[in-house]
Order: C-alpha cells, then structure tokens, then sequence
C-alpha cells in the first residue's frame, strides 16, 4: 500500500520536503475478532490514538496534528471513531 501526498502552496511554493521532515508514520495492530469480540477492536484503536498523543512530545510530533488512515476494517474503524469523536463526551482529551 501507498500513500501519496501533494504539498500546499497554492502551487506557487512549497516543497514536498516540507511533509517529509515533518510526518512520522506510525502503524497500529488491533485484536482480531477471532481473538476479542466486538467492540474490542474499536476500544483497540481509541488506545491506540490516547497513547500517540500522550507520547506526542517523545514521538517528535504536535497531538493536535494527528491524522488517522485505514481502510477496508480500518475504515470501518476510522469511521467509528469519528462518530464518537463528534459526541458531547469527547474520548481523546489533549
């Protein structure tokens, strides 16, 4: 799989070196369903993204600028997230 990102700049500047220095690639294992019933999956990922951003300063990165991908189940999941992200209770505090 691949992930192919285009730089802004309002196609007057910018540089692809500008991501490059800047993203950190950070890959996630879930529990599979023949392992952990469902939601345990879901409860997987919300772990997974609380601990990114606790260990935001030792990774190098900003917890406010955290971008989450997947597809297929990991779309699935994604889009779980979201709609949890979105409740009055939110589940990722800073």
């Amino acid at each position: 799989m691949a992930l192919v990102h285009f730089h802004g700049g309002g196609f007057a500047r910018g540089s692809k070196n500008t991501l490059a220095a800047q993203l950190k690639p950070i890959t996630a294992q879930y529990r599979l369903s023949g392992v952990a019933k469902w939601p345990s999956q879901i409860e997987d990922a919300e772990t997974h993204i609380r601990w990114v951003r606790a260990n935001a300063s030792s990774l190098g990165i900003d917890p406010q600028r955290i971008a989450i991908v997947g597809h297929s189940a990991g779309k699935c999941r994604n889009e779980v997230r979201y709609r949890r992200l979105c409740q009055p209770r939110h589940l990722f505090p800073p």
